[in-house]
């Protein structure tokens, strides 16, 4: 009798197992069918949370930028630079004193270095100064190379330049031609290339002491 009952009980515990392990079973098969329901409120959120994420982030970098930019101080019209025309001239006279005050306008305007503000301190004393020395031609050429020098005080500056006339104005001519080539102005006269070339490092070879040029 005993065995019986414990028999009977046994196969309750089971079946009560069992009644337990469906009914867990149907409601996790639920809870997966209301999930899936829900899935495209869920991505229609989670899009919305990422596109505020991205509109804050963004209103976020843009008041920085205006906090940065009110920080600094004002532009006035002393803080402008303004850079006057340059242009040549009839004369090479002219032309190197158009030259030099084009530069001085960067002097004037930024003084970073002691030769940018002896340049700025001294500019009508250089400009007054400046004095064509030599014009030579060079054959088969349509370009010059001038000598030239200024001066500040005691200090005497040598400068030499290449300049062309066109259409009755006196230009920079802007190459570059060097001693140690066989034939600087490739024109058929190496040697007198070369002797013009030296010659022109001799007369800026007293500058060397000169900090300032």
């Amino acid at each position: 009798m005993s065995i019986t009952v414990f028999a009977w009980i046994t196969s309750y515990f089971r079946i009560m197992t069992l009644i337990f392990n469906v009914t867990i079973f149907l409601y996790m098969c639920d809870g997966l069918r209301i999930f899936m329901n829900c899935m495209p409120y869920l991505t229609t959120q989670l899009n919305f949370i990422t596109k505020m994420k991205t509109a804050l982030l963004f209103s976020a970098f843009c008041f920085l930028i205006s906090c940065n930019q009110s920080s600094q101080p004002s532009m006035t019209p002393n803080d402008l630079v303004v850079i006057k025309k340059a242009q040549a001239q009839n004369t090479i006279e002219g032309t190197l004193k158009a030259s030099m005050e084009y530069d001085f306008q960067f002097s004037d305007q930024v003084q970073l270095t002691d030769k940018a503000q002896f340049a700025s301190k001294h500019k009508d004393e250089i400009l007054k100064s400046i004095q064509v020395v030599e014009k030579a031609t060079i054959p088969g050429k349509d370009f010059i190379l001038v000598f030239y020098k200024y001066s500040v005080g005691a200090d005497v500056a040598h400068e030499t330049i290449y300049m062309k006339q066109i259409d009755g104005k006196w230009y920079v001519h802007s190459g570059y031609y060097a001693s140690y080539d066989e034939d600087p102005f490739k024109n058929g006269n190496g040697t007198e290339g070369k002797a013009l070339l030296e010659k022109a490092d001799k007369w800026k070879k007293d500058d060397d002491n000169i900090w300032w040029k």
